[in-house]
């Protein structure tokens, strides 16, 4: 007979409809939480007879039946989406999670991975140094892990990694190829590494199709739904002959699209947009917009089978496994005229 499944901080934070990171502060006893918030965010968890640690299990020795993920902050579409698949895929199997965010020193990382480590049967990690992959085998030579990264950057340091870069050419080389020869950018935050990549993901399409310089507009973007709005309020207050815009990301495509609607433009007639991340509102929008999902599902799934088959083995590795997590280009009606024909 199937023992009862335990409640998860997830099942907490559902409840008490808060952020993971609440709950955590919480049971962490952190200043940041009003007495309200925790009064309520406790008995929630009373109610649902949860244990923020599983330290009785821990006590033991053996099995935890429990996956430890760290994460360098435990909010926001990307990270929410991938922390959810995990735990399905857990709870499938039986196992409970336990998240913790962290993205201090490297000495501060580390002490986080070996609170954890006692009370886990393996770990999956976000934390970008060079070298990690061994620096885990050497301090935690009996701990299971897969190291992550959302940026390719780090291939070669990590075991599993999504692909801004690829994203971005996919949506740039997409709207060429309906026969957009004018085509402009909107970047996102300054020094920012998913900016980064996505920008030389778009130059790199750019120059594959052999679009003049004169043809392409770089604008500035903070990721921030308003900073698209200006960006193209600018784009075309200096010239009109720009027929496609690629957005770093969804949030500025939106703010795009209601400049040019509020403007009397229309989408994908006068111009076609694409976004990046296809967050849930860029479906419902009129017209829909066309984005690049990162494929954070599959990143979780393939990160918890991993996890798993080295568990199951208890094997520990010190070499990357280097594999890359392909995006995809969904695409709506915001760029569904093809100019080509």
């Amino acid at each position: 007979m199937k023992k009862e499944k335990e409640s998860t901080i997830y099942d907490v934070a559902r409840i008490a409809k808060v952020s993971i990171a609440t709950v955590s502060r919480v049971f962490n006893k952190s200043s940041l939480v009003t007495d309200r918030t925790v009064a309520h965010v406790l008995e929630v968890a009373k109610k649902l007879n949860f244990s923020p640690s599983a330290s009785a299990r821990g006590l033991s020795g053996g099995k935890q039946e429990t996956i430890g993920i760290i994460l360098p902050v435990l909010y926001g579409n990307l990270f929410s989406e991938f922390i959810y698949s995990i735990q399905a895929l857990a709870e499938a199997r039986g196992y409970d999670i336990v998240v913790a965010g962290q993205k201090g020193s490297p000495e501060e990382f580390f002490a986080t991975v070996k609170k954890l480590s006692t009370k886990i049967d393996g770990l999956i990690l976000m934390y970008h140094i060079e070298g990690i992959k061994k620096e885990m085998a050497r301090r935690f030579p009996k701990l299971p892990n897969i190291v992550l990264s959302r940026f390719v950057k780090y291939r070669e340091h990590v075991d599993l990694v999504l692909d801004n870069y690829s994203g971005a050419f996919m949506a740039t080389e997409h709207l060429i190829t309906q026969g957009n020869r004018k085509i402009a950018l909107i970047k996102g935050e300054e020094g920012n590494i998913d900016a980064i990549e996505r920008t030389e993901g778009f130059l790199s399409a750019v120059h594959k199709f052999g679009i003049k310089k004169t043809d392409v507009e770089i604008l500035e973007g903070t990721f921030r739904q308003i900073s698209g709005y200006n960006a193209v309020q600018e784009l075309f207050l200096k010239r009109k002959d720009i027929s496609a815009i690629f957005a770093s990301n969804d949030a500025m495509a939106l703010g795009a699209l209601n400049w040019m609607h509020r403007y009397g433009m229309k989408i994908p007639e006068d111009v076609e947009i694409c976004g990046f991340d296809d967050i849930e509102f860029a479906q419902m929008t009129r017209p829909s917009l066309s984005s690049v999902y990162l494929n954070t599902s599959l990143f979780g799934q393939k990160a918890f089978e991993m996890i798993m088959e080295m568990i199951s083995e208890k094997r520990i590795e010190d070499t990357p496994k280097q594999l890359i997590i392909d995006p995809e280009l969904r695409v709506r009606e915001s760029s569904s005229l093809d100019r080509s024909k």
